[in-house]
């Protein structure tokens, strides 16, 4: 009898999400069953659209509430690893070969963003946890800092129109790109020049997009030093993007 795997995780946000969307692949890699636990987390139903809706490598739901990876976790804090591949060996895999996450569409190409630069300065996380650092003088330093050192120019601010956007108020940009859904958000990322962002679902998203399609996008994140590289590999961090620490000004250059 093949083997069953349950995705599950309780938080919800789109990075959360995003963070299991190897699994699938490995189950269809190990020839395991690959079930979507009813009870797993989506803040919205675009989240669960983009991810897993009639995603090839998922038979179905489950009543499962498994949350053993949690317990089987192991974190190897050295280069080459992340919270994606931690959680590949929580769910029991005795491999992590996944860096990136996987989204289920295939973007389509706006060629009025191929030249363009991309900012989404939005994310609870890190201005409900870190306002000492993800507030309105530090971001506007450290944005001002990577426009001027990558000499940015053609920038747009990325504004949701169906939902509000946390922090996207920190920087003026006069010129705005609407977006109705994540679908119209994936288009974008797929299309852009460069991405500025902070430590968000929407940065696990580019990083995502970047390596699945392989674009030529430049992307930016501004997180904190203590969960960037070359402090902390266990974390969302990932080779294809540029990270700058906003407490100390520590540039992690893009490797890949």
């Amino acid at each position: 009898m093949s083997k069953e795997i349950v995705i599950y995780q309780e938080w919800g946000g789109l990075g959360d999400n995003l963070a299991h969307t190897t699994i699938p692949r490995l189950c269809r890699d190990y020839g395991y069953k690959c079930y979507l636990s009813k009870h797993n987390k989506f803040n919205n139903e675009d989240i669960y659209n983009l991810l897993y809706k009639d995603c090839e490598y998922i038979d179905g739901w489950s009543d499962v509430i498994n949350s053993g990876w949690v317990s089987g976790y192991t974190q190897k804090n050295e280069p080459g690893w992340n919270h994606l591949r931690h959680i590949q060996l929580g769910y029991g895999f005795d491999t992590a070969p996944y860096l990136y996450p996987f989204i289920n569409y295939t973007p389509n190409l706006i060629e009025e963003l191929k030249d363009k630069t991309l900012v989404d300065l939005s994310g609870d996380h890190c201005y409900r946890h870190f306002p000492h650092l993800f507030n309105t003088e530090n971001i506007t330093l450290i944005y001002n800092g990577v426009v001027e050192a990558e000499n940015i120019t053609n920038t747009m601010l990325m504004c949701p129109t169906n939902y509000t956007s946390f922090g996207n108020t920190q920087i003026d940009i006069p010129d705005k790109l609407h977006f109705n859904n994540l679908f119209d958000y994936c288009d974008a990322l797929y299309s852009c020049n460069k991405f500025i962002g902070i430590d968000s679902g929407a940065a696990n998203l580019a990083c995502g997009i970047k390596n699945q399609f392989d674009t030529n996008c430049e992307i930016f994140i501004m997180g904190m030093s203590f969960q960037l590289p070359p402090i902390k590999y266990d974390t969302y961090n990932y080779p294809n993007a540029n990270y700058i620490a906003t407490d100390t000004g520590y540039v992690t250059k893009c490797s890949s």
